[in-house]
């Protein structure tokens, strides 16, 4: 007789658990559903020296999601996808420093990202990955100071 009541709990605990982790999951599935970075064009900035700035590209991240991004690393290569040294920061001295560079940045609705090469060249071509918090690949862009489109 115990039986019946017995098995009859198990599939009403099982049915609430299956409703419970479907909900659960549609909850979470919902939630990351708008958690977007959007990042405006590279663009070397104006500064005090104008030779400085050759070197240095900057953009405008977006965040257009509730929870804060966390931009993680920022890596960045040539047109032979050989890898090229950068430090990158939220803010730049005058003469194009990115100060406190290579730390973490949050961003919560918007914040600037700099970009230096170590070597002081000239940025003319450049693919840049941008390493985020959030579960997506990175954001990937590029820079062609001779394009007419930047991507």
């Amino acid at each position: 007789m115990n039986t019946p009541i017995a098995l009859l709990t198990t599939a009403i605990s099982t049915l609430a658990a299956s409703i419970s982790s479907y909900v659960t999951y549609r909850t979470w599935r919902d939630a990351k559903s708008d958690e977007r970075l959007l990042v405006s064009s590279l663009q070397h900035p104006e500064l005090r020296n104008h030779e400085h700035s050759k070197s240095v590209l900057w953009c405008l991240l977006l965040n257009k999601s509730k929870r804060k991004v966390e931009i993680l690393n920022v890596s960045a290569y040539d047109n032979k996808n050989e890898s090229i040294r950068i430090t990158w920061s939220n803010k730049i001295n005058d003469l194009g420093s990115p100060q406190n560079p290579s730390s973490l940045i949050g961003v919560v609705d918007s914040e600037y990202l700099f970009m230096r090469r170590s070597d002081g060249k000239d940025f003319n071509f450049c693919k840049l990955e941008i390493h985020h918090s959030f579960p997506s690949s990175p954001y990937k862009t590029t820079f062609d100071e001779y394009s007419e489109w930047d991507s």
